[in-house]
């Protein structure tokens, strides 16, 4: 099975799919990683009351099709990103408020931060967290490591470098196609370490100094907000002040030049 339209999976979020409909598209996402975040966000949503979850969603997807008319971008793949981020922005609301009834697990609406751990590391070597001012060739693929218990509500990473001429490369969520805005990915539950399933090979990396980060926060970030305030790139809580950020300084050496060496995969 080929993977389903953008408006096979709104109809799943909207309820209105058939039973057979959704067992058919849950069944392709279990063994497909680009449909995965679409059954784990409508698992997230069908906590929340279904009729709000299908209102939030409506608004979403209207507000969605006002805005793609106005861009440069895959207008159908853009309306599916646009609502997932917006449904489960509000589902976040839906889950934490009011915090003197509803609170995450462990008692305090921060407890998440507890249960989550993420780190960009060279996909040759991805069980070695980087350290601080490594020297590491500019032509090696990177990887999200990490880990994430928390169940009561969905999170979601964005993972970049910034190289010494200030510009961003996207590792998660990277751009399949030039000029399409890609959506927000979510970050998988996992009962111990795991890698996200792609690595990623940044183009026309400056050798120099470079800034890794990794920020996980239960509100999507729009890589293209991260984009245009290019100043708090390197200050992603000014950009989600929600989030928790891991961050180290590296120094990338021309493509000749070995990359310090890490220790074997054991």
């Amino acid at each position: 099975m080929s993977c389903p339209s953008p408006e096979r999976w709104e109809a799943v979020l909207l309820g209105e799919a058939t039973e057979a409909e959704r067992a058919q598209l849950f069944a392709h996402a279990q063994t497909c990683p680009a449909c995965a975040p679409h059954a784990a966000l409508f698992e997230a949503l069908r906590s929340a009351t279904p009729a709000s979850s299908a209102a939030i969603t409506r608004r979403a997807l209207a507000s969605a099709r006002q805005g793609a008319a106005t861009r440069q971008v895959d207008v159908r793949w853009h309306r599916w990103g646009l609502a997932v981020a917006v449904a489960a922005a509000a589902l976040v609301t839906l889950v934490v408020l009011p915090p003197s009834t509803v609170t995450a697990r462990g008692g305090g609406p921060s407890d998440w931060k507890k249960h989550v751990d993420a780190q960009l590391r060279p996909a040759r070597a991805p069980t070695e967290a980087v350290a601080a001012h490594e020297r590491v060739s500019s032509d090696v693929s990177w990887v999200v490591w990490y880990r994430n218990s928390e169940t009561n509500r969905p999170l979601f990473v964005l993972a970049y470098l910034v190289d010494a001429r200030g510009e961003l490369h996207w590792i998660v969520p990277h751009y399949a196609r030039a000029g399409v805005e890609p959506a927000p990915a979510l970050l998988p539950v996992t009962h111990g370490a795991r890698l996200l399933d792609s690595a990623v090979q940044p183009e026309d990396l400056a050798p120099g100094p470079a800034q890794l980060f990794t920020v996980v926060s239960p509100t999507p970030g729009a890589v293209l907000t991260f984009e245009k305030e290019r100043a708090l790139a390197e200050n992603p809580l000014g950009l989600l002040p929600d989030a928790v950020v891991w961050h180290v300084g590296v120094e990338l050496s021309p493509a000749a030049v070995p990359s310090t060496p890490r220790p074997e995969n054991p």
